[in-house]
């Protein structure tokens, strides 16, 4: 039975829906059906009724998210210590009807000043699928100022498939891999909040941008209004130069708490993902872009 005092029990939450294997088949216009040798089929029973999650291959492994979440927390209290696992805070999400289920886990005392400009603690996301991905995990901060996620620049490099010789074993370098790229992520933030340059210069660095395709053509119409606001938000009103660092916190503003679109997919979460992937571009892209300003 599993039994934590620092992270909760999923057995009575979402993710914790069971999920059982069905033979595949198809069925002809004669109503006559047919059994699909090379494939299996996923149902889990979520919120109370069925949903055909996905058609896998029959060496498919099925591990439930509760297994695959329960394992991660028990490793995290192997690897982190006390401190760093005071006030963990735990958020699920749940996209395709099921099919894709994630962990959200801040860890408030893991965390990094920068600049006097946002305060920003260690977040990790680990994923579960049945059947449209693997066991992932990706890395990233939260920035308390205004709760905007952040990734740190790989997205989802960490992942497994769910093949038929698939263990959890080994996830605890997942953990420790990190807390080491946390500390990177923390030395390019402090480097994008020294990377300061007036509001003319905001104007051509979102021309160049949006030429380069790394933002949208209609998008760069709000984007040095999203910039200076958020500027203004952390420095105060009037202020006269803008980051890199105000760009990016702009961009994960905007991933964060800017509405998906509803479609019948149910995708918001993996949405939001990759808004975070492409804001940690457009830094990316704002920092190179202010390289030769400075030289």
């Amino acid at each position: 039975m599993y039994n934590s005092t620092v992270f909760p029990n999923l057995k009575d939450w979402r993710c914790g829906f069971p999920v059982v294997e069905r033979t595949a088949s198809w069925t002809d216009r004669h109503d006559k059906g047919h059994e699909v040798e090379k494939f299996k089929a996923l149902v889990g029973l979520l919120d109370g009724s069925a949903h055909f999650l996905s058609y896998v291959g029959i060496g498919y492994k099925l591990l439930l998210n509760i297994e695959v979440f329960h394992y991660i927390f028990a490793k995290l209290e192997e690897v982190l210590t006390a401190e760093q696992l005071e006030g963990v805070a735990v958020t699920e999400h749940i996209d395709y009807g099921g099919r894709d289920s994630y962990i959200e886990i801040v860890f408030p005392n893991v965390r990094c000043d920068i600049a006097g400009r946002g305060d920003v603690a260690f977040r990790m996301i680990f994923g579960n699928s049945y059947g449209g991905k693997s066991v992932s995990c990706i890395a990233g901060a939260i920035d308390f100022f205004c709760t905007n996620g952040m990734v740190t620049g790989s997205f989802e490099t960490k992942a497994r498939r769910h093949t038929s010789g698939f263990t959890l074993t080994g996830l605890d370098k997942w953990i420790t891999d990190s807390l080491d790229e946390f500390t990177t992520f923390n030395t390019r933030l402090q480097e994008y909040a020294s990377m300061t340059f007036d509001y003319t210069s905001l104007m051509a660095l979102t021309e160049v941008l949006a030429d380069q395709r790394v933002i949208s053509h209609q998008f760069s119409k709000s984007f040095p209004v999203n910039v200076l606001a958020e500027a203004e938000g952390r420095g105060g009103v009037g202020i006269t130069e803008v980051s890199v660092w105000d760009v990016y916190s702009a961009m994960t503003t905007f991933a964060t708490h800017a509405d998906v679109r509803k479609t019948g997919n149910d995708h918001e979460f993996s949405t939001r993902m990759k808004r975070m992937r492409d804001a940690d571009v457009v830094a990316r892209a704002a920092a190179e872009w202010y390289a030769p300003i400075a030289a």
